[in-house]
């Protein structure tokens, strides 16, 4: 069932400054393991491998630059940063990244990329409305129907996605939100304050088919977005069956929110209770330190490292070892193998 104070906890917490820092780690971890790799297998001016190690610390350290912006309460260079940082897959998968490392270095070299890819694209999600939708609302040119960039079937569907692969951490409670009344702005007009606000339709309505947003001051104000869900064929899988010779069945079609953008008079949610929370535990940790988390962890600087460390337990170190520094990667599958 949605809540209102569980979704305005996730819009806050993925807007928020240690959400960030934890995006430009990660990214700073891809580049590190994949310059790692470079060096074990001599891979230095193999392509452009190079440039896209530099390319990645760069977006790192662009993504730790635009943090002050957002202390100043401007998340723009900060959406267009994690979207870049997301997106920038595209050209890497262009290049030579395969067969040069071993099966266990491809998949370790894959996870650490989607963990970075996973943390950018839920950041820049989470803002994705707030530059446009106000302008598109506002401009009779341009209609402004289906163009929810947010979370389109609203907060919960993807932070319940999320939670489940660890990406986002579980409160033990999630704190209170309430209205303030006291402050109210129209779809078009502008934001007078950043942070989570509710629409009017919510409040009389409730969340179902319905959403929160995040927004930022002095930007317009976006529309309400109703979404209803609809089921359609994928041209994809019509191609398959004609291929196949099979008849199309209800498991090809896939499920999509359709929105419908409408005015709505909208009031910001403020924090009343903090939330009792459990740490993130990072999916990292250099040798010789304390294993933050209990569950199988493995290390390119020994083969068949994969074993399961209890919290507390100190990660071994493998001096000598060609990769470097041994560094310790939680492992997502953490099935008994």
């Amino acid at each position: 069932m949605r809540d209102i104070n569980r979704e305005a906890w996730f819009l806050n917490y993925v807007t928020s400054i240690p959400y960030y820092e934890a995006c430009a780690q990660a990214t700073e971890d891809f580049a590190d393991l994949f310059n790692r790799l470079l060096t074990k297998h001599d891979g230095h001016g193999i392509g452009n491998l190079d440039g896209w190690v530099s390319r990645y610390l760069n977006h790192a350290e662009e993504i730790r630059r635009r943090i002050e912006f957002v202390r100043y309460g401007d998340y723009m260079p900060m959406y267009g940063q994690l979207s870049d940082t997301n997106r920038n897959f595209r050209g890497l998968a262009e290049q030579n990244i395969y067969g040069w490392r071993t099966p266990a270095e491809d998949r370790a070299w894959n996870m650490t990329l989607e963990h970075m890819s996973r943390l950018c694209g839920v950041g820049a999600q989470a803002l994705g409305n707030v530059y446009w939708r106000g302008k598109l609302w506002g401009d009779n040119q341009t209609n402004c129907a289906g163009r929810n960039e947010s979370f389109s079937k609203g907060a919960s569907d993807a932070l319940d996605f999320w939670q489940a692969h660890g990406l986002i951490p579980v409160p033990e409670q999630y704190p209170k939100y309430e209205v303030d009344y006291s402050l109210s702005c129209k779809t078009g007009e502008i934001c007078p304050r950043n942070g989570v606000w509710v629409p009017q339709q919510v409040l009389n309505e409730g969340l179902e088919h319905l959403h929160l947003e995040f927004v930022q001051q002095g930007r317009l104000m976006h529309p309400l977005f109703r979404f209803h869900l609809e089921k359609y064929l994928p041209e994809y899988a019509r191609v398959f069956a004609e291929m196949d010779g099979v008849p199309v069945s209800e498991k090809d079609y896939v499920e999509d929110a359709v929105s419908v953008p409408e005015e709505a008079v909208w009031h910001p949610l403020v924090l009343v209770s903090d939330p009792i929370s459990k740490p993130m535990q990072r999916g990292r940790i250099v040798a010789k330190q304390p294993c933050p988390r209990t569950g199988y962890w493995w290390t390119l600087a020994r083969e068949d490292s994969r074993r399961r460390f209890s919290q507390g337990e100190v990660m071994p170190d493998f001096a000598g070892s060609r990769y470097g520094a041994t560094i310790w990667y939680w492992d997502e599958d953490q099935k008994d193998q």
